[in-house]
């Protein structure tokens, strides 16, 4: 005779270890086990919290998107999840017979954006009940520790992970107020990066509470303004312009003057034609010229001197 074990309660029973991944909200992740796990009938599923589950994808010569996941995985290698959903949150599964099974824990959490310059203080704001609470504040950046503040003690015991010594602080009545606002002096280029902030229970099984994120972001520092070229005098652009205006304005005053002179010379030449006149007719019988007259016939002689030159 023997006693059935319910299936559910072997895989209590079986040695496993849990890792836990923490990402951003629309980020992409991917499941490094699975890139070592290449075997026929291998599976990725997400267990649901309340009972059943959910095919995530398949080794089929690759890993291939179960139905629900075609937009977001792509065939490959590996499973990579692209565009996270809150509803991505949860223990993920992975079958690859004869090997154990190899449990991943998701969570996906919404996070805000603090931008700020190189050397200047960023604030991380948290909030959480800490009356009463037995526990720890922490705060990770990509899986390394920033800073646990021990909720259980008196005094608040703090650590400050490696990098971080000296530039942390936290508001001096969180206890009372449960404000665990954290503020990050003299930022620096290498604290660019994705900070997680929750509290762990005194009791370790028990999950994180009020996981929240922070993404922080530095901006592109403003060369000092000495290094650059200076820039050219303004007296020296307006004699710039000045010159150029000089030169156009010397073009026009040439052409002006030009065609005035072709004008004087030409009204000259008008006025002068009928004194050096000569029709281009044969001579008379004593060798001198005919009188030359007009169609009425009446004769045309040249303009007295003193005509030309009263005008």
């Amino acid at each position: 005779m023997y006693v059935r074990i319910p299936a559910l309660l072997w895989v209590a029973l079986l040695p496993s270890f849990v890792s836990a991944v923490d990402h951003i909200l629309g980020d992409k992740v991917t499941f490094e086990d699975t890139e070592r796990c290449k075997k026929s009938g291998a599976t990725l599923v997400q267990w649901l919290k309340h009972g059943g589950h959910r095919p995530v994808a398949r080794w089929d010569e690759d890993w291939k998107p179960e139905p629900g996941y075609e937009d977001r995985l792509s065939p490959g290698h590996c499973v990579t999840l692209n565009r996270t959903n809150i509803n991505d949150n949860g223990l993920y599964v992975l079958t690859c017979d004869p090997d154990p099974e190899t449990r991943t824990s998701l969570y996906i959490a919404p996070a805000s954006v603090a931008l700020v310059r190189d050397g200047e203080p960023v604030v991380l704001e948290y909030h959480h009940v800490t009356a009463g609470k037995r526990g720890k504040f922490r705060i990770e950046r990509h899986g390394e520790l920033v800073l646990e503040l021990d909720l259980s003690s008196s005094g608040g015991e703090m650590t400050c992970g490696t990098g971080f010594e000296g530039r942390l602080s936290v508001s001096p009545d969180w206890k009372v107020s449960g404000d665990l606002t954290v503020t990050l002096q003299r930022v620096r280029s290498e604290d660019q990066g994705d900070f997680f902030l929750y509290v762990q229970d005194e009791d370790k099984t028990r999950p994180r509470e009020g996981v929240s994120a922070v993404r922080l972001k530095i901006r592109e520092k403003i060369p000092d303004q000495t290094t650059h070229s200076p820039s050219p005098p303004p007296a020296a652009a307006a004699g710039m312009c000045l010159t150029q205006k000089e030169m156009i304005t010397g073009i026009v005053v040439s052409i002006i003057v030009a065609v005035v002179l072709m004008a004087l010379v030409a009204f000259c030449c008008c006025r002068r034609g009928p004194r050096f006149w000569k029709p281009n007719v044969p001579s008379g019988p004593d060798g001198t010229s005919p009188t030359p007259t007009d169609e009425a016939g009446v004769e045309m002689g040249p303009l007295a001197e003193g005509f030309l030159d009263s005008h």
